[in-house]
């Protein structure tokens, strides 16, 4: 759905800069994100495969500390 609605939600928020495009998509759509982005451009798949990764590493750190706050 990510790479789908992107065009339309680029437009509709008047998103021009490349590297916000590419992390948009690496946050929402993650891997189909990131591929689409590549075929934009290559700054473009460069930020989306930053975004996906960095979303990974924080995930991998902040998780365990929520688990341990919920009580699980």
């Amino acid at each position: 759905m990510g790479c789908l609605l992107a065009p339309l939600v680029f437009r509709l928020f008047n998103v021009k800069r490349q590297a916000s495009q590419g992390f948009a998509l690496g946050l929402a759509a993650h891997g189909f994100g990131t591929a689409y982005a590549m075929q934009l451009s290559t700054l473009t798949g460069a930020f989306a495969g930053l975004a996906m990764g960095l979303t990974g590493v924080l995930s991998s750190i902040l998780v365990p500390f929520v688990v341990r706050l919920m009580g699980l």
